[in-house]
């Protein structure tokens, strides 16, 4: 049963020496056995080679007891007790607020009262979507409301205010210059009964907390420059929300006056009054959003700092379980480099949490390192869309079949989604984290990322050569230290996020003479940010092209974490072309097809690939769609920085109806856009030498892996990809081709990439 047993670690890999924290809950069993296992094949497929696993003998194996561990999803703001807060009588709060889903229950925006508290105060969105304060005092609970129903998606001014000695009580909801609400300004005022509205407890932002102290009641939407006076005010909240901290409308004790635009990329709030009522985001809400005052002056939050201080909260964001840890394994020494999992089971309930073993720092096992796509992994990681995407029939061109793990997936939300699912609110989820558990990226969970990539390891294996596993974790946080040990580095099937620094690391591995055997599909295509505090977390704004679930908004684009714009690679001046020759071009999932040779399969150059293929179609078969060729495919394009020297050996053919261009290849809309009618919806198989020795084998598919197994990997797709690592571990230098063997070749290698399709159909011509 899925969920009966579930975990994650606190690191996606080790060296030995190094020490994993496993965490674990279990809803039902009250023990299970835990069992470190190798894994090289984790696909459970009929057709396909095999599960592959070997236990390890450690002193983490062993019987542990069960235990239910829960997740409170949802971000907020946590401010720590004061005497401040414990000491206030009478008050004004202020700020601007932008609600998502203002009619879906009862949601606070700030204050300092514990749900059932004796004292203290919120500002919150009631259950029928109106503005209310509530305050308990030593007389008893008061409530004011301002009988007007929030408008999703629209900025507000707010102000509340409580006069401690008379009672008088009054708030204040205006919309926001230039809001499209027929709401004009709504305001309550009452005299309830006099009493301090202190409370010993914390202040919380975008939540409350309930007797226990977890927070509960989470807001959906933004929040903006919110203020806290000790004493009540009756001035306008936008002249409150307007104003700086040491103008004449703010003669007032000024006990707290936050400025979400500071300290944007860290989970840090600072308090710019003297009170220095600092505080922390929890569950990582989005920062770098765009506030009521922003006019598209500016479309990067440093630019100005004013009209980005904003934080967007959701009711499901998730940076971390923290669970506690349940058992520790230090990575023996001897372990050799791979794929690994702590495989935990009670019965016929089974669950992998799986990590990787690195090569003893400067000790690698292998010319060769296989890069683990987990960025990728996290990114994709508790993909809910499956259960309830209206289009997913069309885009797969298929009947969408329901997994175990979408289903719960679908009934569990406290998990978060992946980056291509949607919060609540309907807003796109930008932060994924691998410290939960990430259903979908475990053994036996079907043909995509985690399972296939393991087909690479298990090829690998199999063909009797060592290779070592480095991860993008791993990349990101080294640089091209993590590389530099290596000759050869080996992609998964869909190696498609990458940050800067991992980019950088890896096109400086290939520059120095390092060869790159790329063997997927639609790789280095999302740039994408790394927490700077835990790399376990990454960001994605999905900016201006691009096959995306959901785009980011206008101005929203750059990256909170690092500052830097968001979107494709190719938008960002570095098509994967340059780095690999080959970049996306299609998309779809019907069917696969087999890739036929050119003429450039000739070329002396390449004949070390062919050795022991004479076959002129490669790849007519495979796990996913019966061929090499599918899912998503990239080709040629020297306008993109494909090398002129690069050798196009084969090129896929007959794709279907089903398989389309991407759309950031569109200048207009138009009919002739499919594998039928389209001659660039391809996938090409090239391969180039680089300077100072090193070469490029790109393949341009992610069912190119998915082909590896078959007939016992016994074929021309595996023993193509064999001739490759095993020439690429070779020492000899490969040799760029001089003038005098280059002569017309660009040309020729242009045409070959462009196919000559017309101008003025819509297409950017390559």
């Amino acid at each position: 049963m899925v969920g009966a047993i579930l975990g994650y670690s606190d690191r996606i890999s080790a060296r030995p020496g190094e020490e994993i924290a496993f965490k674990v809950s279990c809803d039902g069993p009250e023990h299970y056995d835990a069992t470190i296992v190798r894994l090289w094949s984790a696909v459970d497929e009929p057709e396909g080679p095999g599960f592959r696993e070997a236990v390890v003998d450690t002193d983490a194996n062993g019987r542990y007891s069960g235990r239910h561990q829960p997740v409170h999803a949802g971000s907020w703001i946590d401010i720590p007790p004061s005497p401040a807060f414990a000491e206030l009588s009478s008050f004004t709060f202020a700020c601007a607020f932008w609600p998502t889903t203002p009619q879906h229950g009862e949601q606070v925006l700030f204050g300092t009262l514990q749900i059932g508290g004796a004292v203290g105060f919120q500002v919150l969105i009631d259950s029928l979507a109106r503005p209310a304060l509530h305050i308990a005092t030593a007389d008893g609970p008061l409530e004011l409301v301002a009988e007007t129903t929030l408008i999703s998606r629209t900025w507000y001014f707010l102000r509340a205010s409580y006069e401690a000695i008379s009672g008088e009580t009054s708030l204040e909801v205006v919309p926001c210059a230039g809001s499209a609400s027929p709401l004009r300004a709504a305001c309550a005022k009452t005299s309830l009964a006099a009493g301090r509205a202190g409370s010993d407890g914390a202040l919380t932002i975008a939540a409350a907390r309930d007797p226990s102290g977890r927070p509960i009641h989470h807001f959906n939407g933004k929040i903006e420059a919110p203020r806290l006076f000790g004493a009540a005010l009756e001035l306008p909240a936008a002249d409150l929300v307007n104003a700086t901290i040491d103008s004449e409308v703010t003669t007032a004790e000024v006990l707290g006056w936050w400025d979400f635009a500071r300290e944007t990329s860290s989970r840090k709030i600072l308090d710019c009054s003297a009170h220095g009522h600092h505080g922390a985001t929890v569950n990582l809400p989005t920062r770098a959003m765009k506030g009521h005052a922003w006019d598209g002056s500016a479309m990067h939050w440093r630019e100005k700092p004013e009209h980005y201080g904003a934080i967007h909260f959701h009711d499901d964001d998730l940076d971390d379980c923290r669970w506690e840890t349940d058992f520790t394994l230090t990575i023996p020494d001897g372990m050799e480099s791979g794929c690994y999992a702590a495989k935990l089971s009670h019965g016929e309930d089974e669950e992998y949490l799986p990590f990787y073993v690195r090569a003893s720092k400067d000790q690698p096992q292998s010319r060769a390192v296989y890069l683990a796509s987990t960025a990728s992994h996290n990114i994709y990681g508790n993909y809910h869309k499956q259960a309830y995407s209206g289009h997913s029939e069309v885009m797969n061109s298929n009947f969408t079949v329901v997994s175990r793990q979408g289903e719960f997936l679908s009934r569990h939300p406290e998990f978060s989604g992946s980056t291509y699912d949607w919060h609540t609110d309907a807003s796109g989820i930008a932060h994924a984290t691998r410290l939960r558990p990430m259903i979908d990226m475990r053994p036996k969970t079907g043909l995509w990322h985690y399972d296939v990539d393991s087909l690479v390891i298990d090829w690998i294996d199999r063909a009797g050569i060592a290779c070592d596993v480095v991860t993008d974790e791993d990349l990101h946080v080294e640089g091209l230290e993590a590389l530099s040990p290596y000759q050869v580095v080996v992609t998964g099937h869909h190696p498609e996020y990458y940050s800067p620094r991992m980019l950088k690391a890896l096109r400086s591995f290939t520059e120095a003479g390092g060869r790159l055997m790329y063997l997927g599909g639609n790789g280095f295509y999302w740039k994408i940010a790394f927490d700077p505090e835990n790399p376990a977390i990454v960001e994605v704004r999905r900016s201006e092209g691009g096959i995306r679930a959901w785009a980011a908004e206008a101005g929203e684009a750059y990256h909170s974490f690092d500052g830097e714009y968001g979107g494709l690679w190719r938008r960002a001046g570095y098509a994967p072309n340059r780095l690999c020759g080959v970049g996306f071009t299609a998309q779809g999932f019907d069917s696969s097809c087999g890739y036929r040779r050119t003429e450039m399969a000739d070329d002396p150059r390449a004949a070390f690939l062919f050795d022991g293929i004479g076959d002129d179609v490669i790849g007519d078969f495979g796990l996913f769609g019966g061929g090499a060729s599918g899912v998503e495919v990239d080709r040629y394009d020297a306008d993109l920085g494909s090398p002129p020297h690069a050798l196009i050996l084969a090129r896929s053919e007959d794709h279907t109806p089903g398989i389309f261009r991407v759309p950031e290849e569109l200048l207009a809309t138009h009919n002739m856009i499919d594998g039928t009618t389209n001659p660039l919806v391809r996938a090409d198989l090239v391969f180039f030498e680089t300077e100072n020795g090193g070469a490029v084998f790109s393949v341009g598919s992610m069912a190119w892996v998915c082909a590896l197994p078959h007939n016992g990997y016994d074929n021309n797709v595996a023993r193509m990809s064999e001739n490759a690592l095993r020439r690429f571990m070779d020492p000899e230098p490969f040799v760029m081709p001089g003038p005098e063997r280059m002569d017309g070749r660009e040309s020729q290698v242009r045409e070959a990439g462009s196919d000559g399709v017309a101008e003025g159909l819509g297409y950017r011509t390559a």
